[in-house]
């Protein structure tokens, strides 16, 4: 099957009883493309190739973590802010104070003081 013009594709087949990959890929560049845009594209191609064949354990290693991303990220959008600290509600005399002094400071800190 002929591919679309101005395509890169790469085929991965799985020999599931031996575990075996086939990886190969093809390319149809459209024969109006710069040589120098053609040239970029096919070493794009034959360096994702050479990444594919020598660095698979990695590709698979970066996707197991994106998959732990996603599944963490859902359970923190699940869950309520305030059950992770992160709920925070102004008392009223700090929305006073900040509306009323929009331009100065809220809180007067004494620098020679340590908060410890």
């Amino acid at each position: 099957m002929k591919i679309p013009a101005n395509t890169l594709q790469l085929t991965i087949s799985i020999d599931q009883s031996t575990d075996v990959l086939d990886i190969s890929a093809e390319h149809h560049l459209s024969v109006t493309m710069a040589d120098n845009q053609q040239i970029f594209y096919k070493n794009i191609l034959n360096g994702l190739m050479s990444k594919l064949n020598t660095e698979l354990e990695a590709f698979a290693f970066q996707g197991s973590l994106l998959a732990e991303i996603a599944a963490l990220r859902s359970v923190l959008d699940e869950e309520d802010d305030e059950e992770f600290g992160f709920g925070f509600e102004a008392a009223e005399e700090l929305i006073d104070a900040v509306k009323k002094n929009k331009d100065e400071k809220i809180v007067e800190f004494n620098g020679k003081k340590k908060p410890h």
